[in-house]
């Protein structure tokens, strides 16, 4: 990380969670120190940033003394914590973000739930993704809310030309299903979550969804 780029978060840091240190002395480079939720409560921090920052997406890695690395509890068994679907990260942290903000837009709220679910064996209602292909579904429908009620065809459309390195054409089908072509009706919609979804991502997400489709089809 670029010495001017390290102070400016540093900066940051330091005006929103004192109690964390951005630790340039080390590769990958890594956030460290407790996150207080409260003045009882505080979670530990060592948030992994990638060499590509910020274009690369930072990694929470939790402490099973404190966080079970359990499925259920959105923890991978190697103690890397699943903050989101991957489709949501930009929804959260959109480019020119920092670290701060991806500490207060979806480490905080993780470690919140974390919290909750201590209390109540449960995440807070309205507040879990399901796991797997579920949960891509579940992302995706949340962001074609504006279509209103979406299929799951119509989700796999919309995937699909989001997964292309090079935007969709102008006499193109519209993924919604009108039967429109693209420059025609949702268009500039698209083009809007082409910025918000990186193509390597939703392009793991529709192998995912075909992956599924081929199993619904070959099941009895």
């Amino acid at each position: 990380m670029k010495r001017t780029l390290a102070a400016r978060e540093r900066e940051r840091l330091a005006d929103a969670f004192p109690s964390l240190t951005l630790d340039t002395s080390q590769v990958p480079v890594r956030v460290t120190g407790t996150m207080w939720l409260d003045p009882e409560l505080g979670f530990s921090i060592d948030l992994e940033v990638p060499g590509n920052y910020p274009r690369g997406i930072p990694k929470l890695w939790c402490r099973r003394a404190e966080v079970p690395w359990e499925i259920d509890r959105h923890v991978y068994p190697n103690g890397l914590a699943c903050l989101c679907v991957s489709s949501e990260y930009r929804k959260y942290w959109p480019p020119g973000s920092d670290l701060t903000d991806f500490l207060s837009m979806l480490v905080r709220p993780f470690l919140v739930g974390q919290a909750y679910y201590q209390d109540h064996g449960r995440w807070p209602p309205g507040r879990e993704r399901s796991h797997g292909v579920e949960g891509i579904i579940e992302a995706y429908q949340d962001f074609l809310a504006p279509l209103g009620a979406v299929t799951p065809r119509v989700i796999e459309s919309f995937v699909r030309l989001l997964a292309r390195p090079k935007d969709p054409k102008g006499h193109e089908p519209c993924p919604c299903g009108s039967g429109k072509k693209l420059r025609d009706c949702h268009r500039a919609f698209l083009m809007a979550l082409r910025r918000a979804i990186d193509p390597d991502t939703a392009k793991e997400d529709w192998a995912l969804l075909g992956r599924e489709r081929e199993l619904r089809h070959s099941r009895p």
